[in-house]
């Protein structure tokens, strides 16, 4: 494990400042500041360097264990030199490891200090590190932008390691990352196929058959109307382990192959990450049909459920596609409750913006606050009669029936119409209560109403599960986290590829 400290070298004193965390050390925050020379050497009050163009200036980040010992172990013989006899002559900087070259005043040996061990092992070097660390943080380094590792460094006054020397290290902290994560991956899809045999979930061919939760991302936002992202993301994830079982990723930029082409010149031989040439919508779809493609060859294991969103175009693919025909297992979609409920509170507030309904009459702006007011009690109708009905010992088929009386009622039991209500869910009108059907009746607006519940009446086979997509709309939002918000374009040379990983 490092220990960083901020390493100030003035011309005439190395010095380090300590900045104690303990809680017990904020309260009293010591800053002793001490020179080496001094502790070397009481009669030599200085550190002798060749000329003052090889002055140290500026912070380093060092490993404060193993400099200390570097510099206690500096013994010459036969003249018994120590630290104290050595003169600084330059230092070499490769990224934010710092190699500092003295030569002795006495014998003419030259030593070198690391500011870090430079044969780690198994840990992460100091450069390894800021890279993870800035990957982590959704930070990047550009050469055409102005980077915030840049602005971290000069604001520390820090060298910064150079545009290649991060790309060599971010290549190599991505290929491990992306070890780590087809390890992790291997490691669930075992996990699931446990499971699903201990709940005898298996085939006539002793297939595990698992449900699985779905969904897919872009590297920038659309706000629903402007999909023009170069690249996008989709992940499988079991329903049971909430771990990710498959990552797919599709770009439609190369910086390589697009830079050679505005010169019209063949690209030189590189690593290309372009793989798609179809429409951005189209991503999503595809990547998570490749992973159904994948699931026996990669885990052996059958997706015969999916929990996904509204996207039909994904169930659609996976229908077309067949990818379990061998085994005769058509793959069933279970929509997410929580987008069914969300959509049908959108259409009910997109209703109470609008001056008119759809039929063409003026609605009283009276009933428009009065739906406004009573949306959420609409959505909670639905879960309340969810909860209720599958709890019942009924078999399934009965419990989608008496699902799809509750919701088709909700309405109405939410603006004083209770002719239809069952038992447990009300106990007829209260004292007071209005009843306000036939009043949006007359302007249209009750049809509306209607119409948007119908299309969740439509969802009840899923609502009845009850279940969402909450595991991959939490890695989704890890994602925009490594990719700063989806605010910093990463579709460029892989890094979107290496950052969903």
């Amino acid at each position: 494990m490092f220990f960083h400290i901020f390493l100030k070298v003035n011309s005439d004193s190395i010095c380090m400042d300590f900045y104690p965390l303990s809680p017990e050390a904020s309260q009293h925050i010591l800053k002793p500041t001490f020179s080496l020379s001094t502790v070397m050497s009481k009669n030599d009050s200085t550190l002798r360097v060749q000329n003052n163009d090889n002055i140290l200036s500026g912070r380093r980040i060092v490993n404060i264990s193993y400099i200390f010992k570097s510099i206690a172990a500096v013994y010459h013989t036969p003249f018994s030199c120590s630290f104290k006899d050595l003169i600084f002559t330059h230092e070499i900087c490769k990224g934010y490891l710092s190699e500092f070259y003295f030569e002795c005043s006495m014998c003419n040996k030259k030593e070198i200090i690391y500011s870090e061990s430079p044969t780690l092992n198994d840990k992460l070097t100091v450069n390894d590190a800021v890279v993870t660390a800035t990957l982590n943080t959704g930070q990047g380094y550009t050469p055409r932008l102005h980077s915030q590792l840049e602005q971290f460094s000069a604001i520390l006054d820090m060298p910064c390691m150079s545009n290649t020397k991060y790309q060599k290290v971010h290549e190599f902290v991505a290929n491990k990352t992306e070890m780590i994560a087809w390890e992790s991956i291997v490691a669930a899809g075992k996990e699931e196929a446990r499971l699903a045999i201990e709940n005898g979930d298996i085939n006539s061919d002793g297939v595990p058959l698992i449900t699985v939760v779905a969904d897919g991302a872009w590297s920038k936002r659309s706000y629903k109307h402007n999909y023009n992202a170069l690249s996008g993301v989709a992940c499988i994830v079991g329903y049971r382990t909430k771990q990710v079982l498959f990552i797919g990723v599709r770009n439609k930029y190369c910086s390589v192959c697009m830079k050679a082409s505005s010169i019209n010149k063949k690209p030189t031989e590189h690593v290309c990450y372009k793989n798609w040439d179809s429409t951005i919508t189209a991503m999503e779809s595809d990547i998570i049909l490749e992973g159904f493609r994948q699931s026996m060859a990669m885990h052996n294991l059958i997706y015969h459920k999916l929990i996904g969103d509204g996207d039909s175009s994904v169930l659609k693919k996976i229908i077309l596609a067949n990818p379990y025909a061998l085994y005769d297992i058509d793959v069933k979609k279970i929509e997410c409750a929580y987008h069914i409920l969300r959509n049908y509170i959108n259409r009910i507030v997109e209703m109470t913006t609008r001056r008119k309904s759809s039929r063409g009459d003026v609605v009283p702006g009276v009933l428009r606050k009065v739906l406004k007011d009573k949306r959420l009690k609409l959505r909670c109708a639905i879960t309340d009669a969810i909860k209720y009905r599958t709890k019942l010992d009924v078999p399934l088929n009965y419990k989608i029936t008496l699902l799809k009386e509750d919701i088709e009622n909700g309405p109405y039991h939410v603006f004083g119409s209770h002719d239809k209500c069952a038992s447990y869910f009300c106990n007829g009108p209260k004292f007071g209560e209005q009843n306000y059907v036939s009043e949006m009746e007359k302007y249209g607006l009750w049809q509306d109403i209607l119409a948007a519940r119908n299309l969740v009446v439509h969802h009840s086979d899923s609502l009845i599960h009850f279940v969402n997509n909450n595991h991959v709309e939490g890695y989704n939002s890890i994602v925009a986290k490594y990719v700063g918000g989806k605010r910093i374009n990463y579709s460029l040379r892989g890094k979107n590829e290496r950052q969903k990983n």
